[in-house]
């Protein structure tokens, strides 16, 4: 048998030298960009669309069950910054469960995905079809243009909420906040020591 020790000097964060921070603030950043939950953000997602809808119903993030069963709708997203990105809602949803959108005499929308939403996920992935009780409202007629307008404005309002909680995740503020929090963790150069066991 053999023992081998090692010694090693560690520090936290605000005893590193400044000049290699940015350097590890934006490894972090790709690192936490990465690490962000789907679930998490597909839950404020939801919250958000939900407090669009129906202000009373809101309160806070919400899973995709509870947003289908309080408002009858499912959102789907993607937000990397790419062309096509952004959130789109579909199934069917009745006046009195978002009763913050201009619903006129409509009491149904039905929201179905149309051949962009084959490829894409964004406001206009959706086409509306709407109800005045069992009577179809022409596409055209002003109150059907208003509502597919103010779902389309949800959309992209929830797309830029969507980024602003992960800018937020991934911000200087939030990493530093982060890295303080470890303690005595870092080498020098700001590698982060971890001791393994290699087993043979």
């Amino acid at each position: 048998m053999k023992n081998i020790t090692q010694t090693f000097q560690l520090f936290n964060w605000g005893e590193l030298n400044d000049r290699i921070k940015p350097g590890l603030i934006e490894i972090a950043r790709d690192t936490f960009y990465e690490a962000i939950e789907n679930q998490d953000l597909g839950d404020e997602i939801n919250g958000f669309i939900l407090t669009q809808l129906n202000l009373a119903k809101s309160n806070g993030a919400v899973s995709a069950k509870t947003l289908g069963e309080l408002v009858g709708l499912k959102a789907e997203w993607s937000l990397s910054n790419a062309q096509g990105d952004g959130v789109a809602i579909y199934g069917t949803i009745n006046s009195k469960d978002a009763p913050d959108l201009p619903w006129g005499e409509i009491t149904t929308a039905k929201l179905v995905r149309n051949s962009w939403g084959i490829h894409y996920t964004h406001q206009n992935c959706f086409e509306v079809t709407c109800y005045a009780d069992d009577l179809e409202i022409p596409a055209a007629e002003v109150q059907a243009v208003a509502l597919w307008d103010a779902l389309r404005d949800v959309c992209n309002a929830t797309e830029r909420y969507g980024y602003n909680v992960i800018d937020d995740y991934v911000s200087d503020d939030a990493i530093i906040s982060n890295m303080e929090s470890l303690g005595d963790v870092f080498h020098s150069d700001g590698q982060i020591y971890t001791s393994t066991v290699v087993l043979l």
